[in-house]
């Protein structure tokens, strides 16, 4: 186990950093800006990590093995409102992650993470269950992880207008209906 002065300070050069890109590009920020913004001395910084990159790096990493434990976790047969809850938690629970979904080009690369990690686990929850065919099932279940991160992109970008159980509850029927189309050809 981490010691936790190790955690406290990754945590908040992570937090900063995760401040930082919701307002400019990663190529735009500086080990000085991001070690002030988090209270922390340079030396500090590269004890840690070698690029800024590494730090959204290793905070998506977090996030997609949160969402895998999630789908690990789950029962079978999957309550997918339930699922759907517990996936948009992880992804609001990052170190100020959903804030960097506002930037195009961190929404684009996290996306497409995102979207990979869940076809896996779909494949792998579902695939040797299924009549179909292996490329036929990939693209279906492209179609629903892209539909589900595309919804919940809209949902963050919009200002959480509606309150994230209602959106999972939503969300979850109409999953619940393709995820059901993914076992029969």
């Amino acid at each position: 186990m981490e010691d936790s002065r190790v955690i406290r300070t990754r945590k908040a050069l992570q937090g900063a950093c995760m401040r930082l890109l919701s307002r400019k590009e990663l190529n735009e920020i500086t080990v000085t800006e991001l070690c002030k913004a988090a209270g922390v001395d340079r030396k500090t910084f590269y004890h840690h990590y070698k690029t800024i990159a590494d730090i959204p790096e290793e905070v998506e990493r977090q996030v997609l093995s949160d969402i895998q434990k999630v789908f690990d976790q789950a029962t079978k047969p999957l309550d997918i409102p339930l699922l759907f809850k517990q996936l948009l938690q992880c992804l609001e629970t990052g170190v100020l992650f959903p804030e960097v979904l506002l930037t195009k080009s961190a929404a684009e690369q996290f996306s497409l993470h995102l979207g990979l990690t869940m076809i896996d686990l779909l494949k792998d929850r579902f695939l040797a269950e299924t009549k179909l065919d292996p490329v036929t099932f990939t693209v279906r279940a492209r179609y629903i992880t892209g539909g589900v991160i595309a919804v919940y992109l809209e949902w963050f970008r919009n200002g959480k207008t509606i309150p994230r159980d209602q959106l999972a509850d939503r969300m979850g029927e109409l999953v619940e209906r393709e995820c059901r189309q993914l076992l029969v050809p």
